[in-house]
């Protein structure tokens, strides 16, 4: 495959869909295209990260590269990797279907049918069974598949490890697992080989937020396993057979302040050589110079009265001091905040015997919202896999919050970052009459955050009736009693 000029990639793509307004977007969108498929046909280079800022049309870019690249090699085979089942739907559900109907200029049939549907057989693999099925049974060119899938995880009892051997036996060939049970790491290895065994051979893996492999080997079981599957990994007594012969990386933040970060998702697709030596991470020229080798980067740019501005240009963002950090408001804050972590502590010691845990994953970490008939916490808006994933201290959480309740003393416990954020979008909203927007990290934060607004807006309405009763004792008397 040889690299593509722009002139020929529009004779095949059309990001715009045809629509005038989205032309100059379109045009970026095509040049990240050509630049990435040319990156990856490079031999000395074969990946590609495309590192465009949130609202630029990653996953378009992507299938765009996808489209030309089996426009020259119609059995272009095309594994995706998706961070969640939802992404995942989008992906095979939405984006695949409406860029080949919108998109896609060339009629040749294994890209674009005469109806304007994909000309590729493509399936979305909900687990890995289904992913070695559709490996096994029949032709796919797009196979969509989430990271979970890749998930094995297990406890440290002979019972548990005995059933998880028993149904990895239930999934691949005998002949391909030892024949007595393996420790822990042993199972993990066996489900690792004998994935990359069944396995076809893929032209190009695209990995959406590719962000989420940043984690090293050692501390990313997940990760281990997916690089040795896909047989990138070769340890010194066990052989993989490379089952990717591309990579193409998606994410706006490649890496946050550790180019760590950007070295691991790299060196899990076999491509950490492509970085500098470490001791050169941090010449600033160097690890850029390196860097415009396998990876696209645009800023999306505003323009303000005919002047283009990107984001930190137009925004004001504080990461520390002040205005950034959150303080304990009232003792109420502290006393609950040392409960909760008191009692969370306690319980992490109790099932594992290490208070360490992962903060991310507690449900305590951003919201106080759970009660005792709070179903799992799903975490970026899935469930947890095999429903053993859910949130360590959901319980206890909500037990203390139905207490809180119980007492009288509120509708919902004190949380220092909750009450602070409702306090000052309430100052803003009912005082001075400004529209507010607001990001959180999870769907369950939201329904807290209004009902803690609703307080907010009660005693605004209070305030409010009473500035307008004033003078009118009896009036006044009567509101109390009523609130």
């Amino acid at each position: 495959m040889k690299p593509l000029d722009l002139a020929t990639a529009r004779q095949l793509i059309d990001f715009s869909g045809g629509n005038d307004e989205m032309k100059p977007l379109g045009e970026l969108q095509l040049r990240g295209a050509v630049a990435l498929q040319n990156m990856l046909v490079d031999p000395d280079v074969g990946m590609g990260y495309l590192a465009d800022e949130v609202g630029m049309g990653k996953t378009y870019i992507a299938l765009g590269v996808v489209a030309m690249m089996r426009y020259f090699n119609p059995g272009f085979r095309v594994l995706y990797l998706c961070p969640s089942r939802n992404v995942q739907e989008k992906w095979f559900d939405r984006e695949l279907p409406a860029f080949t109907k919108t998109n896609v200029l060339t009629r040749n049939f294994k890209i674009r049918t005469p109806q304007g549907d994909p000309g590729t057989p493509a399936i979305s693999c909900a687990n890995v069974d289904e992913l070695i099925h559709a490996a096994t049974t029949g032709y796919y060119g797009d196979v969509f598949v989430r990271m979970s899938s890749f998930s094995m995880g297990m406890g440290e009892e002979d019972d548990e490890l005995e059933r998880r051997y028993n149904a990895l036996k239930q999934r691949v060939p005998a002949a391909l697992l030892p024949r007595t049970r393996p420790d822990k790491e042993g199972i993990k290895q066996a489900y690792a080989e004998a994935l990359n065994y069944l396995l076809p051979t893929f032209d190009l893996i695209v990995i959406d937020e590719a962000h989420n492999l940043k984690h090293n080997f050692e501390s990313s079981a997940r990760n281990l396993a997916l690089s040795r599957i896909l047989g990138f990994k070769n340890e010194h007594d066990k052989h993989y057979q490379p089952r990717v012969k591309r990579a193409l990386l998606l994410s706006a933040t490649p890496f946050d302040l550790n180019p760590q970060h950007l070295y691991n998702q790299l060196n899990l697709v076999g491509k950490g050589h492509l970085m500098p030596p470490e001791d050169q991470w941090w010449e600033r020229d160097t690890l850029r110079e390196a860097m415009s080798r396998f990876m696209v980067r645009r800023l999306n740019m505003l323009n303000i009265q005919g002047v283009e501005k990107t984001r930190n240009m137009y925004r004001r963002e504080w990461r520390k001091g002040e205005r950034a950090e959150i303080s304990f408001a009232t003792d109420e804050h502290k006393l609950v905040t040392a409960l909760v972590q008191k009692k969370v502590g306690d319980m992490l010691d109790r099932q594992s015997g290490s208070p360490a845990f992962q903060l991310g994953l507690l449900a305590s970490f951003e919201s106080y919202a759970q009660t005792s008939r709070s179903g799992p916490v799903e975490f970026d808006g899935e469930p947890p896999p095999d429903g053993k994933r859910d949130a360590k201290d959901r319980h206890l959480i909500g037990l203390i919050r139905d207490s809180y309740v119980d007492q009288g003393f509120g509708q919902s416990l004190p949380h220092p970052k909750m009450d602070e954020v409702s306090r000052a979008l309430a100052q803003h909203a009912f005082y001075q009459a400004r529209k507010q927007l607001v990001f959180v990290r999870r769907v369950k934060s939201v329904s807290e955050l209004k009902q803690k607004l609703d307080d907010e807006y009660d005693d605004w309405l209070r305030a409010h009736i009473k500035g307008v009763l004033e003078g009118r004792r009896e009036a006044v008397e009567y509101l109390e009693d009523v609130i």
